[in-house]
């Protein structure tokens, strides 16, 4: 990192795209916005460094390097967007005092409410501490705000949705799903950032929902396509054994030819097409994909097990029979669909971080230098 560089307004830290998905798309938009409104930013990534002159180092997903590089950090404020109990830590540890350059926190899920939660006395201590070392905390939604209230005072917790209205990202579909997504009528779009499980070894982001509810489909729809986006290279032998069953069952249903996954390509695009968007997710944030798809006018069925936009369709977690049936009711009023009418906060977002920002840099809200 160059130490002759002068600081920037804002540190950006965080995970950044490669791979794009979830929060890294998010700060991917976010550094893009921040410099229009009259703020320079720099940014430290959560992996390895980006060929960008805006990113200062890569952490190598390594505490020690959050600690190093954020114990005298090359910004005016740090803005610390939450992945990892141990980097959390090493980012609290590295403020040496509380008067110096401000911290804010991010939370875009509910594993920090977990930590803060846990019987592990070790665990529960240092993620509640750690927390008190911040001069502002964004839940991206009030489920996420819930768990925090406890431990963070009203005064410097934020709830503002992480979805920033007309900053999608560059890209364009590939062939083989611009195919599909033709040939569809409509195509099923589902997105993950990964093939992970949950504790009890359960598929995290519901893709075998969305292949059995796809499968139920398909006699009452034989048009009805299948788009699996993932933004990370499948790896690991229980991953790559899930997909393997999943393209089983639908061999055995014969619906394997309107069926494909895209690894590492972008899914916006995919929203101008005739879709409708799934997030079966058995966990889950307040998921930019589903904000990004109701501002294109894109029907969205999510599950429950987190705040979603008003206009979302919400069934039941690990209920395929559920998933159909509403996405048949979706297919007979794609018409009508109300497209951004649930999209809040694409704006607000950007607004109530520049406030933050402008109340920690002691800047008067209004004030166009703090914008």
């Amino acid at each position: 990192m160059d130490e002759d560089r002068e600081a920037a307004d804002v540190l950006v830290v965080g995970p950044l795209a490669p791979p794009r998905g979830g929060v890294s798309t998010h700060l991917d938009q976010l550094l893009g916005l921040l410099p229009e409104h009259g703020l320079s930013i720099a940014a430290l990534n959560h992996r390895s460094a980006a060929e960008t002159p805006v990113v200062l180092a890569g952490l190598h997903r390594n505490p020690l390097r959050y600690w190093w590089h954020l114990r005298r950090p090359r910004g005016r404020l740090v803005h610390y967007h939450f992945s990892r109990l141990d980097d959390l830590v090493a980012v609290a540890g590295a403020r040496r005092r509380l008067d110096e350059c401000p911290f804010v926190l991010t939370v875009h899920g509910n594993k920090l409410a977990d930590s803060l939660e846990s019987t592990n006395l070790i665990r529960r201590r240092a993620a509640r501490g750690a927390l008190k070392r911040f001069d502002a905390v964004i839940a991206v939604s009030p489920r996420i705000a819930a768990g925090l209230e406890p431990y963070v005072d009203s005064g410097r917790l934020s709830v503002v949705p992480a979805y920033l209205r007309g900053a999608q990202g560059p890209g364009e579909l590939s062939d083989q799903a611009a195919q599909l997504v033709e040939t569809g009528s409509p195509t099923l779009v589902v997105s993950a950032y990964q093939i992970a499980f949950l504790d009890d070894g359960s598929d995290l982001y519901g893709i075998d929902s969305s292949i059995g509810a796809f499968i139920e489909l398909g006699a009452r729809h034989p048009a009805l396509a299948l788009l699996i986006f993932v933004a990370k290279p499948v790896r690991g032998r229980r991953a790559r054994r899930f997909m393997a069953e999943q393209r089983r069952r639908l061999a055995d249903a014969g619906s394997e030819q309107r069926f494909a996954v895209c690894i590492g390509e972008p899914l916006t695009p995919v929203f101008a097409h005739d879709v409708i968007y799934l997030r079966p997710s058995r966990r889950d944030g307040d998921a930019i994909s589903v904000r990004e798809a109701l501002a294109a006018g894109v029907p969205v069925i999510a599950t429950d097990v987190a705040h979603r936009p008003a206009s979302v369709r919400l069934v039941p977690a690990g209920d395929p029979e559920a998933l159909a049936a509403s996405v048949s009711d979706a297919i007979g009023s794609r018409a009508n669909n109300p497209g951004d009418d649930g999209v809040a906060g694409g704006d607000g977002y950007l607004a109530g971080v520049l406030d933050v920002y402008a109340r920690l840099l002691k800047s008067p809200a209004g004030d166009d230098d703090a914008r």
